[in-house]
């Protein structure tokens, strides 16, 4: 009894800032009936604690008490509210056996959320125990568009799309320097610089043909390897009885890709 009367008082403080934000202004030497004795006022009625709270100039009045019914241990907090009518709540637990003290000093928590009105927390949510857990999604299906030769395939397309593009452009770049009069110069400053936009468009066309020529032969490279992919996936689509499988061949004077297939 003794210990658990010097245990409650901290673990009741501290919970009262936590839980309430209550910051307690003043404690008297005295308890609350040693000082009711005092003042010659006896009961816990709100004229009384009102006197008692005039004596110790504060508006409120919080008191835990611990008395001994029978076998059991009772515990009481009395919160008293001077300001207005005087609000007088109290709440009480009884505990027995051998562990009262840590029952009793574990339910200080929940007596100070009773006492004003405090809602209790929301319990966590259980962890999921996937330990045994097992994928029960389905299988993921195969896409009838293989990804590498739809990508090499569009990518040789579209190389080989821009490739002609500049080699139209270096046609038409080709007709003008041909249609360039240098003949027909009538001065030797007129036809040098005819000359000098000759030679400019003719570098141009060179470029340009070049570009071409390197994205017509990088396309149709890539579209080819797109192309072998494609039929590769196709033949291999059927199982075991289609086989398709390409070896490069390598010779004096040969350099071809060879192609076997069972089906």
């Amino acid at each position: 009894m003794r210990e658990l009367a010097g245990a409650l008082d901290p673990v009741l403080m501290s919970n009262l800032h936590d839980l309430a934000q209550i910051e307690v202004a003043t404690r008297p030497a005295l308890d609350l009936p040693a000082t009711q004795l005092a003042i010659d006022c006896v009961g816990q009625t709100r004229d009384c604690l009102g006197v008692v709270t005039q004596q110790s100039s504060t508006d409120g009045l919080l008191s835990p008490e611990l008395q001994m019914a029978g076998q059991e241990t009772v515990v009481t907090l009395l919160y008293f509210d001077a300001r207005g009518k005087g609000e007088l709540r109290s709440v009480t637990r009884r505990y027995s056996g051998p562990d009262v003290e840590r029952l009793a000093l574990d339910d200080v928590p929940s007596m100070v959320r009773e006492l004003f009105g405090i809602p209790e927390p929301e319990p966590p949510p259980a962890a999921l125990d996937t330990s045994f857990a097992m994928d029960m999604s389905p299988p993921p299906k195969e896409s009838a568009w293989p990804a590498l030769p739809v990508t090499l395939t569009v990518t040789g397309l579209v190389l080989m799309g821009v490739g002609a593009g500049f080699g139209v452009a270096a046609k038409a770049t080709e007709s003008k320097y041909a249609d360039i009069p240098i003949d027909a110069a009538s001065s030797s400053m007129m036809a040098r610089e005819l000359a000098m936009q000759a030679d400019d468009l003719y570098a141009k066309a060179d470029k340009q043909a070049l570009v071409c020529n390197i994205l017509l032969g990088v396309g149709g490279a890539t579209l080819l390897t797109g192309a072998t992919l494609w039929i590769v996936h196709l033949a291999n689509r059927g199982g075991s009885e289609h086989q398709l499988s390409f070896a490069p061949r390598i010779g004096p004077g040969d350099l071809g890709l060879r192609m076997n297939a069972h089906f």
